[in-house]
């Protein structure tokens, strides 16, 4: 409906898009002489169509141009959808690394490793990937190598901090060790500490695990849990940390 082209008509500043130099908002007087926009609407500067306006869409406006004015040059024409993608498309869209979505399924991964001591090839195994695909398609499994230097130690140390918090909580504190020998004839010692906390609850969390390039004699194994009880902050001024091993008390 074409209305007349010769009335004013105002292009937003704010809009750069090609399409408003042929498209505009009426303007009106008051019987006072005050201006007034009618952003409702967007009339054709070369027909004097009129066309409802809905905020920032003017896909409205480019199909009218090339429609019923096939001359007009559309290049350059950004509509609301061009602009904005699908949420379909979204969708599909890898996951920024650094995104929380991201960020909190490589944890996981890295709490699955540890808490199953899992090697890190696993996130690499084909089964793998493919439940990751399955269950988040957008998220890109970081290599193994992430896991090992960066991700597991990061959680590691966290899990250390709460333990060593916990511990110097405690009034007192004693501990285990377990000799062992992997497959391959190397030996090792677990450290073990026990305590009570503040709501009398039982707690056995386990230090370390540290090779044994030496025998495991009583002096050895001393400089170990020397070693223990300074890096766990379990040390108490005047007070003796008892210690049983899988052999003997000392």
């Amino acid at each position: 409906m074409a209305s007349g082209g010769s009335k004013e008509l105002e292009r937003p500043a704010s809009f750069k898009f090609p399409v408003w130099e042929h498209f505009g908002f009426p303007v009106k007087y008051n019987d006072e002489g005050k201006r007034l926009v009618d952003k409702t609407v967007t009339v054709c500067r070369h027909c004097g169509t009129r066309k409802p306006y809905d905020s920032g869409n003017t896909s409205t406006m480019a199909k009218h141009l090339k429609r019923h004015h096939p001359s007009v040059s559309l290049k350059g024409v950004k509509t609301k959808a061009a602009q904005q993608p699908l949420i379909t498309a979204a969708f599909k869209q890898p996951l920024v690394a650094q995104s929380d979505r991201a960020k909190a399924i490589t944890h996981t991964i890295s709490v699955f490793i540890g808490a199953d001591m899992r090697p890190y090839l696993v996130v690499q195994n084909e089964g793998f990937k493919h439940m990751l695909k399955v269950l988040e398609p957008r998220y890109d499994i970081p290599w193994r190598t992430h896991f090992s230097e960066k991700i597991v130690p990061d959680l590691y140390e966290q899990e250390k901090k709460k333990v060593v918090d916990e511990l110097s909580g405690a009034s007192s504190v004693a501990l285990t060790t377990d000799g062992w020998t992997s497959r391959g004839t190397e030996s090792y010692v677990t450290i073990t500490a026990h305590f009570i906390t503040a709501d009398w609850e039982m707690r056995s969390p386990v230090l370390q695990t540290r090779p044994l390039y030496e025998s495991p004699t009583g002096t050895h194994l001393a400089q170990v849990l020397t070693q223990a009880v300074e890096e766990w902050k379990i040390k108490r001024p005047s007070t003796n940390i008892p210690v049983t091993t899988d052999n003997a008390k000392i």
